[in-house]
């Protein structure tokens, strides 16, 4: 076994003593942890020079949250129920916190599309990503499906306007106040938008979304775009895969390549025959995506406080960007803005 990772502690290693022993029982296997993303999970990937072996991944779940095998579980049923394209679950073991299955290669559409990439090949992709947001989407026009999974944690799970809410002072607390050291005497009104904006999210009823839909979650493998990190999945606001996919904060697209996407989905999502869903079309995304934007700043601002992990700082200048081309012009949201450009002047210089 070869052991090749310069974070590996101590309680890693007995983890990977543990897969080799109990869990594979052979010596010939490399298991490699592999950088996590912004949870408390960690992951492995388990390769042999034995070419009949199938090189897998291990999810392990933070020693706070057992939970999160079963919620993977539940959720990788109905995924899988509705055709998701989604890595194969091999084994699952609750009680011990970890799970096994496909390994779908190292390279993300984030990497892909940081690679240079060519348009073509990328829009496919991007293509691809829609088909999936739909497919999930439309599930709800099945009512064997619903009926099936209506106790499973992609319908039981919702957003709430405490949720979202929730999420926004997470923002303000997080990113204004504790890592900029900002001073903000309007904090009262910019609550009263945050509110604002959380109960109009609401408004226009709830479908089946992934909860965190971006290029770091969607791998490229033989062709096919693989979805993964799933087990978060709740009922939420139409628009809000959509606008994790398309304003996502990873990679950049432009604003053409968002209105040719945004039309795909119109196209083939069932709510558009809905007048009232193509009256409020715009608003509603604009809302959502300032929502899922500021949300994202916040969570950055929290792994670097609270996590001494500063990589996420990177990509907080993309959505300062594109809250700014959301928020220009709207009247409701002029605090807010004035605030953000002064924050990325304070801390980018331009």
């Amino acid at each position: 076994m070869t052991i090749n990772n310069p974070f590996l502690d101590k309680e890693n290693e007995d983890l990977i003593k543990f897969f080799q022993e109990e869990v594979f029982q052979r010596k010939d296997l490399d298991i490699h942890i592999l950088s996590g993303d912004a949870s408390t999970r960690r992951y492995f990937r388990v390769t042999s020079d034995d070419t009949s072996f199938q090189s897998v991944i291990i999810m392990v779940s933070g020693k706070e949250n057992l939970q999160d095998i079963h919620s993977h579980i539940e959720c990788y049923n109905f995924f899988k129920q509705i055709g998701f394209c989604i890595p194969e679950l091999y084994e699952a073991v609750p009680e011990r916190g970890y799970l096994i299955e496909e390994d779908v290669g190292d390279t993300s559409l984030e990497v892909y599309m940081n690679s240079g990439g060519n348009s073509t090949d990328f829009y496919q992709y991007y293509q691809k990503g829609i088909a999936q947001i739909v497919l999930l989407q439309n599930s709800f026009e099945f009512p064997e499906i619903v009926h099936s999974f209506s106790h499973s944690l992609p319908l039981r799970h919702r957003f709430t306007e405490k949720k979202f809410t929730d999420e926004l002072k997470m923002f303000y607390d997080y990113f204004f106040v504790r890592y900029l050291n900002m001073d903000i005497p309007e904090r009262e009104d910019i609550e009263n938008i945050f509110y604002h904006i959380s109960e109009e999210l609401l408004e226009q009823g709830l479908l089946p979304t992934h909860r965190d839909f971006h290029s770091r979650n969607l791998f490229i493998k033989s062709g096919e775009l693989y979805v993964l990190d799933f087990q978060d999945a709740r009922l939420g606001p139409p628009h809000y895969d959509l606008v994790s996919f398309i304003y996502d904060p990873y990679v950049r697209i432009s604003e053409s390549t968002r209105k040719r996407l945004i039309g795909e989905y119109k196209k083939k999502v069932y709510l558009s025959s809905y007048t009232s869903f193509n009256k409020t079309f715009d608003r509603m995304m604009q809302l959502c995506a300032i929502q899922r934007l500021l949300k994202a700043i916040g969570t950055y601002a929290f792994m670097y406080l609270d996590r001494h992990n500063s990589f996420y700082l990177q990509f907080i200048v993309n959505a300062i960007r594109d809250l700014e081309r959301l928020m220009q012009g709207k009247k409701e949201f002029e605090v807010i803005l004035s605030y953000l450009k002064e924050a990325a002047e304070k801390e980018w210089g331009r």
